[in-house]
This record gives structure tokens, sequence and C-alpha cells, in this order.
């Protein structure tokens, strides 16, 4: 399992929170954590939840936006097989995160999808143009993804399409609101 904070002290207690939540259904669950210097502000006594503690390199934050970081799990993660976990999650007592593992075995990559947006029917986007989208991407329909929770293996298709992401968000070819 991978947790990332970064930024503000906040998420590192968030991510001690939910290291916890998991440990205590899966005591034997390995739990890195992907971290900056300021999330750790407060947690240093809590460090041993953890099995790893990573720094994450300035250059997988762009600009101060660390939402690119979890386009660069496929580089940070050290796990060939990773379920990532936003840290401001909690894991409630009737699953297992090695379940999610067992449910996810035959699947090489999968995401929060809030469903698929037919550009034609609803153009309307809160982040960007979708005639730009639909140009720059030569694409009528577009996934409503959603990152608190990602499950990957290493596989070759699924670091193209880490890659893909990596191009998309450095040289987005679109005007896009940033949150």
């Amino acid at each position: 399992v991978v947790i990332i904070a970064l930024g503000n002290p906040l998420y590192g207690k968030y991510a001690v929170n939910l290291a916890l939540s998991i440990k205590q259904q899966d005591p034997g669950m390995n739990i890195t954590l992907l971290k900056d210097d300021a999330a750790l502000a407060h947690i240093e006594w809590y460090m041993h939840s953890f099995d790893q503690v990573k720094d994450v390199p300035s250059e997988m934050i762009k600009d101060g936006a660390f939402i690119r970081s979890k386009v660069c799990l496929d580089l940070l993660s050290p796990y060939d097989e990773t379920i990532f976990i936003d840290a401001d999650v909690i894991m409630l007592p009737e699953k297992k995160v090695s379940e999610l593992f067992d449910m996810f075995k035959d699947i090489d990559f999968t995401m929060g999808c809030r469903g698929l947006n037919d550009l034609n029917a609803d153009p309307r986007l809160v982040w960007c143009n979708t005639d730009d989208m639909k140009n720059a991407y030569q694409t009528d329909k577009v996934y409503n993804l959603s990152s608190e929770f990602i499950n990957f293996k290493k596989t070759s298709r699924v670091i193209e399409t880490f890659e893909f992401a990596h191009a998309a968000y450095d040289n987005p070819e679109i005007v896009h609101r940033r949150f």
C-alpha cells in the first residue's frame, strides 16, 4: 500500500490514521509513505506505522501541484503491485486491504471512475473547454476518473498508461482549470 502526504502536517496525520486502520486488520500489510518534510511536522513519533518512508523528489511535484505525485506513482511505488489510497481515507474493519489485492489479482489497473462523459450530449466539463478537449485529443468521450484509490501492477501496458499521463500532465494540449 502506498500513501502520499505532502504539503501540510494534516496529511501526515491522516496518513498515520490510515496506516493504523490498515494495520489493525492486516498487521502484515506493507505500507509505504511518500512524503515531504512539511507533512512530517507532527508525526515523528508515529513513523513506526510505516514499513518504508520515502521522500517525493521535487521534480515529481510540478509548480507546487501535489497531485502530480499521483501521476508519478509508477515511478514512486517500490512495489510491483500497488494499491494507492489517499491519506484522508480510513479503512473500516469490515474489509482487509489484502482482500482488495485478491479481488484485483487478474486486473492490471483500476481506479475510481464516476462514469463516462459524452462531450456531445453534455458539453460541460468544469475543468476545461470541451471543444478544446475534443480537438486536442480527438475524442468525444472522457472518463470521469477519481484518484483517491488506484490499483496497478507494473506491466508494460500500465507503464505506457502512466507515461501518457506524465506527458499529458506536463504538457497539456488544452487550457484547464487548476484545482
